[in-house]
């Protein structure tokens, strides 16, 4: 899973960079009148409006994903813990890396959707242009930390599995059930 994520991650954040350096550099449709020609600028919102919903879209998959991961993860920690009666607490640490990852994962979710919905606002010209030039901004930043801190929540994770498996293993091997 780490793999993924840092796959996606990377994917992500070009398509979040992209969006908002073409966005920086475009001008919005708001003062557009009927038979008066496009600027440069106003042509480019096009590729920012693209690639600012495509990063928005790809963000909600890529931390979906990662709680999705969480989940599962956590209730297969917690049905073999039963079911091999290992110590309650290999549960309790799943369940802490997930919570930990969780502030991080909604976030960054509702950090990106919230700028794309100021984006349209601003586009219609609702909004300053530099409310949502901040907050996008923001939102790449917390993405940039966010990455970081699932990868190793992912890890641990990981590691926990591993640290489960080779006991159930053991486990096995001594009851003769290879």
């Amino acid at each position: 899973m780490s793999r993924i994520l840092v796959g996606l991650a990377s994917l992500n954040t070009i398509v979040l960079l992209m969006a908002f350096t073409v966005g920086f550099l475009s001008e919005g449709r708001a003062s557009v009148s009927p038979g008066v020609p496009l600027t440069d600028a106003q042509r480019m919102f096009t590729i920012h409006l693209i690639a600012g919903l495509s990063s928005a879209l790809l963000n909600l998959l890529l931390h979906s994903l990662i709680f999705t991961y969480f989940i599962g993860t956590g209730r297969w920690v917690q049905e073999v813990v039963k079911a091999y009666r290992l110590s309650e607490t290999l549960w309790e640490q799943s369940r802490r890396l997930k919570s930990g990852a969780l502030p991080y994962i909604l976030g960054s979710i509702l950090l990106v959707m919230t700028t794309a919905i100021l984006g349209a606002a601003t586009d219609r010209g609702l909004l300053d242009r530099n409310i949502h030039l901040a907050l996008a901004t923001f939102a790449i930043g917390f993405n940039f930390w966010s990455y970081f801190a699932e990868y190793h929540a992912v890890v641990a994770n990981s590691e926990l599995i591993n640290q489960i498996m080779s006991e159930v293993k053991r486990m096995r091997r001594e009851r003769g059930l290879e």
